[in-house]
């Protein structure tokens, strides 16, 4: 993600836009388990959802980075 063309960077603040217009919040997903071509996919498809849905998932997804994180973090622990 930290490699995107102007073209990208302009199509992702786009469709973050009309996201956030339509669920008041920003795209939530892994990233670390998305390429930019499946985020790309999910912010056209997930704009679909009912806000209730979409906040479900979004918990999903912050749960996601969450465990990722903390496991992360308990690998590199030395206890």
């Amino acid at each position: 993600m930290d490699a995107l063309t102007n073209d990208e960077i302009k199509l992702f603040d786009e469709l973050n836009a009309g996201y956030k217009s339509k669920f008041e919040f920003p795209f939530i997903i892994c990233v670390r388990e998305n390429k930019k071509e499946a985020i790309i996919n999910g912010m056209k498809a997930r704009i679909n959802n009912s806000k209730v849905q979409e906040i479900d998932e979004a918990l999903k997804q912050i749960f996601k980075i969450a465990w990722l994180r903390l496991s992360d973090y308990v690998s590199s622990a030395k206890l």
